[in-house]
């Protein structure tokens, strides 16, 4: 028979002998952890796992702020808002777009959000010239799913004098990985 045990309140073991057992989470912290089980023989051989235990996934943070679009200095766009994090890390997926119109009919994905780390910035390029931009926010925090989507589009498209430089530094992390075959040569 095997012995099965831990030090750990963050599982519960279904059974403390037997072939097989069910371990079940309990994690009531704010972040993953590992926890030993250890399974004993009856001849004293022994194993200890670790056992990856995640939090329990809460709701989606409310959004406290509605989302703006802010003109900033070095020819980019600012995206302002406000969560209700309860203390939790702001992991929000931010999508940007380029429309061709104020209601963004057809709109064009030009940079996302990766590695749960939020893109509240977007550089301008010369291609934004008489488009407008628009963002759409899935509010997320390091202990939820993402939420309903929140756009928001720039009140006004944007003009020459918004762009500081024709020089385009792409940042390769935000890239869009789908295809557009609009924009394909």
């Amino acid at each position: 028979t095997i012995a099965w045990s831990t030090t750990s309140k963050l599982v519960r073991l279904s059974a403390t002998t037997g072939r097989s057992i069910v371990v079940t989470g309990n994690n009531a912290t704010d972040r993953a952890q590992y926890v030993d089980v250890r399974a004993t023989a009856a001849d004293g051989l022994y194993v200890t796992p670790d056992i990856y235990v995640k939090p329990k996934l809460t709701a989606p943070p409310p959004v406290t702020r509605h989302p703006k679009l802010y003109p900033s200095a070095g020819g980019k766009i600012d995206l302002s808002y406000a969560l209700n994090l309860g203390g939790h890390v702001d992991q929000s997926i931010i999508d940007w777009y380029v429309c061709g119109d104020a209601k963004c009919a057809a709109r064009r994905e030009v940079a996302v959000s990766r590695g749960n780390q939020p893109l509240r910035q977007l550089a301008l390029t010369p291609g934004d010239i008489g488009k407008y931009i628009e963002a759409g926010i899935r509010p997320k925090h390091n202990l939820s799913k993402p939420g309903p989507e929140t756009f928001v589009i720039s009140a006004k498209p944007i003009a020459a004098s918004d762009i500081e430089s024709s020089t385009i530094d792409p940042n390769f992390r935000n890239f869009v990985t789908t295809e557009n075959a609009s924009c394909v040569s």
